[in-house]
């Protein structure tokens, strides 16, 4: 039995995102390490091509979300990310 894990999936390199799913049509888990737009676009960018059957995100506090959220440039996305990730995603995730 195999697995299809990945680590992260942000870029600003979209051929990498496509390279690294190129050859499959499902994930069975991604894992977030920190809250970045760009980590965010590329998931979503993912949902759009294959199945992804577990997301795992970190905790972080309301005061570390709110620092997240200052200081990246995409502060509109990772505030409605932190609200209610689904609507982000577009696609629901168990």
């Amino acid at each position: 039995m195999s697995y299809t894990i990945m680590y992260d999936c942000g870029s600003t390199n979209e051929d990498l995102i496509k390279e690294a799913i190129s050859d499959t049509e499902e994930i069975d888990v991604i894992f977030l390490s920190h809250y970045h737009a760009d980590h965010i676009r590329g998931l979503q960018k993912i949902l759009k091509s294959v199945e992804v059957k577990r997301l795992i995100l970190p905790m972080i506090s309301y005061p570390d979300a709110c620092i997240a959220i200052c200081m990246d440039k995409d502060q509109e996305l990772l505030w409605k990310f932190f609200v209610n990730p689904q609507s982000v995603l577009e696609k629901k995730i168990p």
